[in-house]
C-alpha cells in the first residue's frame, strides 16, 4: 500500500513537471518563439510562481497540513495532474502543427473546464470529505449548516468562474494579447472572488453564533 502510495506520489509530481519539460525540449519551436518573445519577462514570474507551486504542492503529498483530508488531497492532486498531462499533450501538439491561426485560447478552455470539476466535486462532498478547508475547520465548531453553506459557496464560485472562463476564451480572439491579459485578468478576479468568498464565511459565522446564542 505504501510502495503504490509513493508511485503514485511520482507519477503525480512527474504529471506537473510534463508542462516544463515539453517547453523545455521545443522551446525552440515557432508556437514557443512567438509567445517568449512577446512575454519574457512575464514568463519569468510565470515561472518562479509555477516552482513555488510545486514546491507547495510537493509538501502536501508527503506531508499533509490536515491527515484527515490526506486521501482527499491526493485525489485533487490526481484531478490537476491529469489537467498538467493534457496540458503538456496540447503542447507538443501546437509545437509540431502551429499555424498563427491556431492560437493559445485552448489552453484556458481546458483551466477554465478542470475548474469547473473541481467546484462540482466540492459542491457535493459530505462533511469530513471537504476540499475546502476553511469550512472543514469551522464544521464542528458551528456545525453542519455553516459547513454545507461555506462549501457549497466555494464549489459554486468555482464552477461557475469555471464556466466564465470557459466562455470568454471561447469568444475571444486567439492572440497573445489577449493570453497574457487574460492570466492577469483570470488571477485578479480569482482573488477578488476569493476574498468574497471570506466575507461571505464570516457573515455565516456570525449567523451561526446568533443561532447558538438563542438556542
Amino acid at each position: 500500500m505504501k510502495n503504490s502510495k509513493t508511485l503514485l506520489i511520482i507519477a503525480i509530481i512527474l504529471a506537473y513537471i510534463s508542462p516544463l519539460i515539453v517547453v523545455i525540449l521545443f522551446h525552440d519551436k515557432p508556437f514557443f518563439e512567438s509567445f517568449l518573445s512577446f512575454a519574457e519577462g512575464f514568463i519569468a514570474m510565470t515561472f518562479v510562481i509555477y516552482l513555488g507551486k510545486l514546491v507547495e504542492i510537493v509538501k502536501s503529498l508527503y506531508k499533509p497540513e490536515n491527515t484527515e483530508f490526506e486521501r482527499l488531497n491526493l485525489r485533487l492532486r490526481t484531478i490537476w495532474a491529469i489537467f498538467c498531462v493534457l496540458t503538456s499533450i496540447l503542447l507538443l501538439y501546437y509545437s509540431f502543427n502551429y499555424t498563427p491561426n491556431l492560437g493559445y485560447n485552448a489552453f484556458f478552455i481546458l483551466f477554465g473546464i478542470f475548474l469547473m470539476i473541481q467546484g462540482n466535486y466540492q459542491s457535493v462532498l459530505p462533511k469530513k470529505m471537504g476540499l475546502n478547508s476553511f469550512a472543514a475547520t469551522y464544521a464542528d465548531t458551528y456545525g453542519d449548516a455553516f459547513y454545507k453553506k461555506s462549501q457549497k459557496l466555494t464549489g459554486k464560485f468555482e464552477f461557475y468562474f469555471g464556466l466564465l472562463v470557459v466562455t470568454i476564451f471561447l469568444i475571444l480572439p486567439n492572440t497573445i494579447q489577449v493570453v497574457v491579459g487574460g492570466i492577469f485578468g483570470i488571477l485578479i478576479l480569482y482573488y477578488l472572488g476569493s476574498w468574497v468568498i471570506i466575507y461571505k464565511n464570516t457573515q455565516i459565522i456570525a449567523e451561526s453564533e446568533a443561532k447558538n446564542k438563542t438556542s
